[in-house]
C-alpha cells in the first residue's frame, strides 16, 4: 500500500518528466512544450532568411553589382557598356538557379514551425536534427556564395580586359595606318584570349555553385523519410564539368553579340 507522501512524490516525478525541456541530450525523445520548440525553430529560419536576402540583395540587380564590381577594377570607361548585359544574362540567371537552395530549406523550417505551433509533438531529437541541418546548411551556403561572387569577380576580370583591347583601339584613332595597326594586333588578339579563359572561369564558377545549390540537407519534421544530416561540407572539384545542367544558360552567344555591336561602334566611328 503506498502512503499518501509516496503518492505526491510520485506525481511531482511525473510532472518533471511531463514539462522536461531541451536541456535533454541530443537524441532525446523528450516532448518540448511547443512554445519553446516553436521559438527554437523561429530563430533557424530567421538565419536562413537572413541569409537569402543578403544574397539576393547583390544578385538578383545582376546588372548593378556588376557595374561596382568593374568600377572597382578600374574597367575602361566604354567596357562598361558590359555590365547591364552580363548582369541579365549571367549573374541574374545564375541567381535564379541557385535561390533554390535557400527556398527549400527555410520552407523546411517553416513547415517544421507550423507544426509545433499546431500543438504537434515535438522532441529534443528533433530540434537537434534541424540544428544539425542548419549547421550543414550554413557552411553549404557559404561556398555557394563564393562561388557565385567569384563568378562575377571574373566577369569583372574580362571585362576590364577587353577594355585594355578598346584603348588601344581608340588611341589608334581612325586615321591610323595598316602598319600601326598590324603592330598592335598580338596585343589585341593576346587581350582577347586572356578575357575568353576568364569568361570560361566565370561560368565553371557559377556551375559550380549552382551543382551545391541543387542538394537538399535537411527536412521537415514530418517527412516521411527524413534526409540524413551531412557531418562535413564535402568539396567537389571541376563539378561543372562532370555535372552538365540543361538550364544553365551558356552567355557566350550574348557576350559575342555585344562584342559585335561594340566593334561595329568602333568601326563607324572610325569611319566617320
Amino acid at each position: 500500500m503506498i502512503r499518501s507522501g509516496g503518492i505526491r512524490w510520485l506525481a511531482v516525478v511525473l510532472l518533471l518528466c511531463l514539462f522536461a525541456t531541451a536541456d535533454a541530450a541530443p537524441g532525446d525523445a523528450t516532448a518540448l512544450r511547443p512554445a519553446q520548440a516553436a521559438t527554437q525553430i523561429e530563430t533557424m529560419l530567421a538565419e536562413v532568411e537572413s541569409q537569402h536576402k543578403e544574397a539576393n540583395s547583390r544578385y538578383y540587380d545582376g546588372a548593378a553589382y556588376l557595374e561596382a564590381l568593374f568600377r572597382e577594377a578600374a574597367v575602361y570607361p566604354r567596357a562598361m557598356q558590359y555590365a547591364a548585359s552580363w548582369g541579365d544574362n549571367a549573374v541574374y540567371l545564375n541567381w535564379v538557379a541557385a535561390e533554390g537552395f535557400y527556398k527549400a530549406h527555410a520552407d523546411a523550417l517553416r513547415t517544421s514551425l507550423a507544426l509545433a505551433r499546431n500543438g504537434r509533438a515535438i522532441s529534443a531529437a528533433d530540434i537537434e536534427y534541424l540544428a544539425a541541418g542548419v549547421r550543414s546548411w550554413r557552411g553549404e551556403e557559404a561556398l555557394i556564395d563564393d562561388d557565385l561572387a567569384r563568378s562575377a569577380r571574373l566577369y569583372a576580370q574580362q571585362a576590364r580586359k577587353l577594355g585594355e583591347r578598346m584603348a588601344i583601339d581608340d588611341a589608334l584613332g581612325p586615321l591610323a595606318s595598316t602598319a600601326a595597326r598590324a603592330r598592335v594586333e598580338p596585343q589585341r588578339q593576346e587581350l582577347a584570349e586572356q578575357a575568353e579563359v576568364l569568361r570560361g572561369q566565370a561560368i565553371a564558377a557559377a556551375r559550380a555553385g549552382m551543382e551545391r545549390a541543387k542538394r537538399r540537407l535537411f527536412s521537415p519534421l514530418d517527412a516521411r523519410q527524413r534526409i540524413a544530416i551531412a557531418t562535413d561540407v564535402p568539396e567537389t572539384e571541376n563539378a561543372c564539368e562532370t555535372h552538365e545542367r540543361e538550364d544553365i544558360v551558356d552567355t557566350k552567344l550574348a557576350f559575342d553579340r555585344l562584342e559585335q555591336s561594340l566593334r561595329t561602334e568602333l568601326e563607324a566611328g572610325h569611319e566617320k
